[in-house]
């Protein structure tokens, strides 16, 4: 069954009309659905969801130099689908919270699965698990965040970006 969604009467200015619909135009969006984008992000805002999400933009900027190296890592060590699942789980088109409890899904079963995990990888992933876990990010999204601290994170070469935490933190 179709979300039944409520019809709404609006009056609003010519100028203000012809704001929204540039607006949505340059959003590739028609302009009820930039309405409604607007509404509902208002109301994100008011709800106090705004600053979940940029607890969950901290803990997704330090934590990407390491999910980046273990992704390198299952690649080079022949896993390349465990390494397209994370990219999907990274590339997830919903709030940052939610990408990185996607993460943490596919961390888990990754680290409890049956796929042998070289030790390095197994390190980087189960670190990156617990402080994700220590984050809040996962089951329960929302509780529990804390500065998560994990060991065998730092990324091993230059090519990765270093996080502005000193290394084994986020």
């Amino acid at each position: 069954m179709a979300d039944k969604k409520k019809a709404i009467l609006l009056r609003i200015s010519p100028e203000l009309w012809e704001q929204l619909n540039r607006w949505a135009a340059a959003e590739l969006r028609s302009l009820n659905a930039q309405l409604e984008y607007v509404l509902r992000e208002a109301v994100r805002k008011r709800s106090g969801a705004a600053a979940d999400d940029k607890a969950a933009e901290g803990v997704f900027e330090a934590a990407y130099p390491w999910l980046q190296q273990l992704i390198d890592d299952l690649r080079q060590r022949g896993l390349a689908d465990w390494a397209q699942r994370l990219e999907g789980a990274i590339g997830f088109a919903g709030t940052r919270a939610q990408m990185l409890a996607n993460v943490r899904a596919n961390l888990e079963e990754l680290v409890e699965g049956p796929t042998a995990l070289p030790p390095e990888a197994a390190t980087r992933a189960q670190g990156l698990l617990r402080a994700l876990e220590e984050a809040g990010y996962g089951r329960a999204l929302g509780e529990g965040r804390g500065t998560p601290r994990h060991e065998g994170m730092e990324p091993r070469s230059h090519e990765t970006p270093k996080p502005s935490a000193a290394p084994g933190t986020f």
